[in-house]
């Protein structure tokens, strides 16, 4: 077994009972004798999402919660369809779904437009950003048009960090 499949069986072990703190993750990887940065790409392998939980608290670790999001991409779709998702209307009104509904539909369609560029993106209901997106109400084309800025910049994978940027500028712009 290599060290990176250690690695990730030793971090989805600890991680399936629940969150755990960055601090006991690091600490547990250390007494098995695997190193930091492999633990490290063994989360981002895993889409493993990391929240802060207080201000002096440190870094709380968990593993995704949809199973759909450790499904293999068979066939990457065009540019094109990928973004056709995203210009489709929503059925039903953004303000009547739940905000967590939101988030999930948000966190889907970026995962799903970077798996069109051969990415995987690792974005998720649970992360902060992706609430806070949902809260403030972003809409379909103002997500899309983000999503292109983001692109334009960057050429690696995008993450909610770097996607937070442009959606902050998208929705500054259309207030």
């Amino acid at each position: 077994m290599s060290a990176a499949d250690q690695a990730e069986t030793l971090l989805a072990d600890l991680l399936k009972d629940g969150p755990r703190s960055a601090g006991d993750v690091l600490a547990a990887a250390a007494n098995a004798g695997i190193s930091e940065r492999s633990i490290q790409r063994a989360s981002i392998a895993l889409g493993v999402v990391k929240t802060r939980t207080a201000l002096r608290s440190g870094w709380t670790w968990t593993l995704p919660t949809h199973a759909d999001d450790e499904a293999e991409v068979t066939k990457a779709p065009s540019f094109g369809e990928a973004l056709a998702t995203i210009a489709a209307p929503v059925e039903c009104p953004i303000v009547s779904m739940e905000m967590t509904d939101r988030a999930e539909v948000i966190a889907a369609r970026l995962r799903k437009l970077e798996a069109g560029r051969g990415k995987r993106a690792p974005i998720y209901v649970a992360d902060p950003r992706v609430q806070a997106w949902a809260s403030a109400g972003i809409s379909d084309p103002d997500l899309k048009e983000a999503y292109e800025r983001a692109t334009t910049d960057h050429t690696g994978m995008l993450t909610a960090g770097i996607m937070d940027k442009y959606i902050s500028e998208v929705m500054k712009e259309t207030a």
